[in-house]
């Protein structure tokens, strides 16, 4: 958020931190703090020094931290000492020679963007009297937070939050001792990664030694036309006010008291998709020394919050989520052993339910329409041949799927196996006699055969069998029917028999003078025609009706080796009658 500060006719833009996430206590662990500058939000990476403090690790006006001594990248901006995030400070702002100044200090300065250059004497903000008359330097000036003044510039390091603030000479000696910095080599191999960032020239305005040196400002005066800067991150010496340098930050870390400021979640209860992640950040709790953060989690309104293991910096990411859960934050002072926690958020796991139904049968000739559902609005469909609508219509057996996918990333799929089904069939009814009036029937050809219903015509129950066994209490004949159905229709099959003690008389073999033999066999079935017949087919069946074998016209030999053993029926239809006759098949 921008809040607007008018001072002396200038508009000043305060920067307000975000969110900072500072290093851990370890030397070298790196944290981040997130700001408004010049009028946009960015973060820099903070670490931890060896000095114990808390430093940026790049640059004000940078973009990353310096991978190379020479990564321009990570240059950033050149500040005249004093002076402001007013755009002056860019590399390229214009520069503008100045001879005086009406009021020459920083709040006479408003609204002035250029670079201020000279190389006569009075500089900006600057000379060698030792007496203050107007323009001139005190030893006094300062840079630090707050509106300018006569004698103080506003500190640019300021707009990184509490805490944090231009380095004092004292600082960058501290520093570079801690860090063993000697040179421009070791400050960039450094925890501190200082680039060749160069300086800008104060009295000609050009940009000077980028790629070989490097220049940083104090807050600290050495005289009173001189503060104090540390070159090549090296040598502490001084500068005029008038030449451009970096800016390095440095934050004062405040030991924590009393109870700390829980904070708050910066996420709303909201829902990810499976194997999704999400970034949970804690905004406003207390940062100082002594400071720790553990996430705790639980299920959705259930049990006690537990801890989560690693989970101890101001940022959680919530990856892999088993089932809904929530999250808070505990924080702790250490020195006061007092703590807070941040309000609580619920994250849920947001799931797209396919049902396409279970695997089914369809009878040919008609189609079924699959819908995969999830009718809302972001919704794509990808089905199994390419189509994109939400239902799909078929009617050939086959194995369809549905994926499913909505605008935050979920998807969802399911797979269907579609079978197609045939009405049943079977040719006739066959009739096999056995002992007394014993008959079984079975159903030549048949197929796609769900049920059975048989009906002997001697107004006896009826039977559910394949092939049914049925036992005649008196000679006579009767009318045999048989309804055969599956879901996809039913068919009924007739035939007449004559029952007699002795078997059927539809035609037997003795008056069409056929015998066979051997009966048992396992190789081959020879037939003996007695009296002149026209055969016009013989077909072998096995007890379930099912025909194994069929031959055209007459035949004196047959061969079953193929067939498995087992009771058969042979039957012979001739122009004189048929007849069917038991075989047996070792």
């Amino acid at each position: 958020m921008k809040k607007s500060l008018q001072i002396l006719g200038l508009c000043l833009i305060a920067a307000t931190a975000v969110r900072a996430q500072d290093p851990g206590a370890t030397v070298g662990s790196t944290g981040s703090v997130t700001f408004n500058y010049a009028g946009q939000q960015v973060t820099l990476t903070s670490v931890r020094a060896a000095d114990g403090k808390i430093w940026l690790q790049q640059n004000l006006g940078s973009s990353q931290v310096a991978t190379a001594a020479t990564d321009t990248a990570s240059y950033g901006h050149l500040f005249q000492w004093g002076r402001w995030i007013d755009g002056h400070q860019l590399r390229n702002s214009s520069n503008q020679q100045v001879t005086t100044l009406t009021i020459n200090n920083p709040s006479g300065i408003s609204g002035n963007a250029n670079f201020l250059r000279n190389n006569v004497q009075p500089l900006w903000w600057g000379g060698t009297a030792t007496t203050t008359p107007a323009g001139n330097p005190q030893l006094s000036d300062t840079w630090s937070a707050g509106a300018p003044s006569a004698t103080n510039g506003t500190d640019p390091c300021a707009a990184l939050g509490a805490g944090w603030h231009m380095p004092t000479n004292t600082d960058w000696l501290d520093v570079r001792t801690a860090e063993n910095i000697t040179s421009l080599t070791s400050g960039f191999s450094s925890n501190l990664k200082l680039p060749y960032s160069g300086y800008r020239n104060g009295a000609n305005g050009g940009v000077q030694q980028s790629g070989y040196a490097n220049l940083y400002w104090t807050s600290s005066n050495y005289s009173v036309q001189y503060p104090y800067v540390i070159y090549n991150g090296a040598v502490s010496n001084n500068w005029s006010r008038g030449y451009g340098a970096s800016c390095r930050c440095v934050k004062t870390v405040v030991n924590c008291t009393g109870t700390p400021d829980g904070g708050h979640i910066d996420m709303p209860d909201t829902s990810i998709c499976p194997g999704n992640s999400l970034g949970l950040n804690l905004i406003g709790a207390s940062v100082a020394s002594g400071i720790s953060y553990q996430w705790q989690s639980r299920s959705v309104s259930s049990g006690n919050f537990a801890d989560i293991s690693g989970a101890n910096t101001i940022t959680y990411i919530v990856s892999t989520l088993p089932f809904a859960t929530e999250y808070r934050c505990k924080v702790t002072c250490t020195s006061s052993s007092d703590s807070a926690f941040s309000d609580t958020v619920a994250i849920g796991i947001a799931t797209l339910e396919v049902q396409l139904g279970n695997d089914t049968t369809i009878c040919n000739g008609n189609a079924l329409t699959l819908d995969a559902g999830n009718a809302i609005p972001g919704i794509s469909y990808v089905w199994s041949d390419n189509s994109t609508a939400q239902t799909l219509t078929l009617s050939n057996a086959g194995t369809y799927w549905a994926m499913v996918n909505d605008i935050n990333g979920c998807s969802g799929s399911d797979t269907i196996n579609v079978s197609v089904l045939n009405p049943p069939a079977g040719d006739s009814i066959i009739v096999s006699a056995g002992n007394n009036m014993d008959y079984t029937f079975s159903i030549a050809n048949g197929n796609g055969i769900n049920t059975y219903d048989w009906q002997f015509g001697d107004n006896s129950a009826h039977d559910a069998q394949a092939s049914p066994v049925h036992t005649y209490t008196q000679q006579g004949t009767y009318i045999v029917t048989v309804v055969l159905s599956n879901e996809c229709g039913d068919i009924t099959l007739s035939k007449s028999i004559a029952v007699k003690p002795t078997g059927i008389t539809e035609t037997d073999a003795t008056r069409l003078g056929i015998s066979l033999y051997p009966n048992p066999t396992q190789d081959y079935v020879y037939l003996e025609f007695h009296k002149k017949i026209n055969v016009q087919y013989i077909t072998l069946s096995n007890v379930l009706g099912q025909e194994v074998l069929r031959h055209s016209g007459m035949a004196s030999k047959l061969n079953v080796q193929a067939l498995p053993a087992g009771t058969y029926y042979m039957r012979i239809q001739s122009d004189n009658g048929s007849a069917t006759m038991k075989v047996s098949i070792r």
